[in-house]
């Protein structure tokens, strides 16, 4: 309740003050003396009058002694855990690791038995092993999934049979 009051207020001083305005990203949680008392949300930085922003952008934002952008906080990796706070999605897990140009960075997967995109969501698969597929299927990439597809050579029939696929020429050829 307090916090809707809050924003009643802020609207309507701003709109008798207009210098009571917060700047660029910031919040305006009260009204203090005719004057807004703004903030600035978790994880950013500068000042709620004019501007809120994240610490860095890039590597380059950052100082020596915390050389690394991660989600907008510099941070020295030799002493940082990539995976803090946790960049993954669902069901998924982060271990430190390193991109194309060789920084160091939070890699994300899907839990074993998982598929997905594991930035946002992995969802269990829909098996683990062939036990869970009907025996004319097998379990691959975590779906149950006809096992012939792509195993046989030119003009041989497949059967899928015990999870695997059997191959055999047609009748009456070799």
């Amino acid at each position: 309740m307090t916090v809707i009051v809050a924003h009643v207020i802020c609207v309507a001083i701003s709109n008798v003050y207009p210098l009571a305005l917060c700047g660029t990203g910031a919040t305006c949680s009260t009204v203090n003396n005719h004057r807004a008392v703004c903030e600035c949300p978790k994880g950013y930085y500068w000042s709620p009058f004019t501007e809120c922003r994240p610490e860095c952008y890039g590597d380059s934002d950052c100082p020596a002694g915390r050389p690394a952008c991660f989600y907008g906080i510099c941070k020295n990796t030799c002493d940082a855990d990539l995976c803090e706070p946790n960049p993954c999605g669902t069901n998924a897990i982060c271990i430190p690791g390193h991109d194309n140009t060789g920084r160091e960075r939070p890699v994300c997967n899907c839990l074993p038995g998982h598929t997905g995109n594991p930035l946002t969501h992995c969802s269990r698969g829909e098996c683990l092993s062939n036990s869970e597929c009907p025996d004319n299927k097998a379990c691959i990439n975590y779906q149950c999934v006809n096992p012939c597809i792509g195993k046989c050579g030119s003009g041989a029939e497949c059967e899928p049979k015990a999870h695997l696929s059997v191959c055999k020429c047609p009748r009456g050829t070799s």
